[in-house]
């Protein structure tokens, strides 16, 4: 984390955003939703939503559809090929509105990044969240995605885009579900 001394100062409002976000409270979660419904939709279980709604920001994966929750922004990021996967990154109003929003483009459609930037003339503010699905490796969709052309792996594209200077991360936070298993 980094301390609020080295925050540059500026505008009153722009320093307690930037607080705000220094301070922020961050929920990683692994939601499996069925797409069928069968077991309700999560964000219909009160249980559920409370988890959530007590963080500043959440990043779900494994999501399969469009996720809302009041008084977040939230970024959907969905497979273009496939009814698995999917990622969610929520943002609760009182940081949403007081910020600039710059969601990053990733060459894999298992990452999925935003940048927040309390003050767009402060380059050294920028604060970036990375929420990752790396499928298992017996997965369908890894199957698939073998049988193609060769690919890049989730995790080297998750390197690259963060060498990648034009998405200038730099305070940033990686989370997800990496399914990290070793083999015997």
């Amino acid at each position: 984390m980094i301390s609020a001394e080295a925050c540059h100062p500026f505008h009153e409002v722009q320093s307690s955003v930037v607080t705000q976000i220094k301070h922020m409270s961050i929920m990683s979660w692994n939601i499996h939703d069925n797409m069928d419904g069968a077991e309700g939709v999560k964000a219909d279980n009160p249980d559920f939503v409370k988890l959530l709604t007590d963080c500043d920001i959440f990043c779900l994966q494994e999501t399969k559809r469009e996720f809302l929750l009041p008084n977040y922004k939230c970024h959907n990021q969905l497979r273009s090929d496939s009814r698995s996967g999917g990622l969610c990154i929520g943002i609760h109003r009182s940081i949403a509105e007081k910020c600039q929003i710059k969601v990053l483009k990733s060459r894999h459609e298992d990452i999925q990044a935003i940048s927040l930037i309390p003050d767009p003339g402060n380059p050294e503010e920028i604060y970036t969240i990375i929420n990752v699905y790396d499928s298992p490796e017996n997965s369908s969709y890894k199957s698939r995605r073998r049988e193609g052309p060769a690919q890049e792996t989730t995790l080297d594209s998750l390197l690259n885009f963060m060498l990648d200077p034009k998405h200038d991360v730099c305070h940033a936070v990686v989370v997800g579900d990496f399914n990290a298993r070793t083999l015997r």
